[in-house]
C-alpha cells in the first residue's frame, strides 16, 4: 500500500540520482568522456546503491522486528477492519460512502499505527464510539 507514491519518489528517483551522475557529469560521464575512468565511476556508484540498499533492508529489518516482536508493528484485527479513522479519530474519513467502502474490499493492510501503539495521546479502541453514518 503506497498511497502517497513514497516508492517511486524516493525508491526511483534516488536510484535515477545515484546512476545518472555517472553517464551524465560532463567532466566523468560515460557519455561525455566514455573511457575507463568513466566505467569505473559507474561501478563505485552501482557499490553505492548495493550499500544503501542493504543498509536500508538491514537498518529497516531489525527496527519492524523489534516493534513486532513488541506487539506495537500492527493494529488489533478489530481495528483493522472498522478502520483507523474510526478507531483512531472517532468518525469515519469518506463518511459520504457509507458502509460501500468497508464492503467492497477486504481491508488488508500493511500500514502500521506506530504511534497510536507507543503514545498515550490517542484514544483506545474502547473509549472510541463510532459516529453514525447518515
Amino acid at each position: 500500500d503506497d498511497p502517497l507514491d513514497a516508492v517511486a519518489v524516493h525508491l526511483g528517483g534516488g536510484v535515477w540520482g545515484v546512476l545518472a551522475v555517472p553517464f551524465l557529469d560532463a567532466d566523468l560521464g560515460l557519455l561525455y568522456k566514455g573511457n575507463r575512468v568513466s566505467l569505473t565511476f559507474i561501478g563505485w556508484n552501482v557499490c553505492g546503491l548495493v550499500a544503501i540498499f542493504t543498509w536500508t533492508v538491514v537498518w529497516s529489518g531489525i527496527a519492524f522486528g523489534v516493534m513486532s516482536w513488541m506487539g506495537v508493528l500492527r493494529v488489533s484485527a478489530e481495528a483493522e477492519t472498522r478502520g483507523l479513522d474510526v478507531v483512531i479519530h472517532g468518525e469515519r474519513a469518506y463518511a459520504s460512502l457509507g458502509d460501500q467502502r468497508r464492503k467492497s474490499r477486504k481491508v488488508n493492510s500493511p500500514v502500521v499505527s506506530i504511534a497510536a501503539g507507543l503514545s498515550g495521546i490517542f484514544p483506545n479502541e474502547s473509549d472510541v464510539r463510532p459516529t453514525t453514518i447518515q
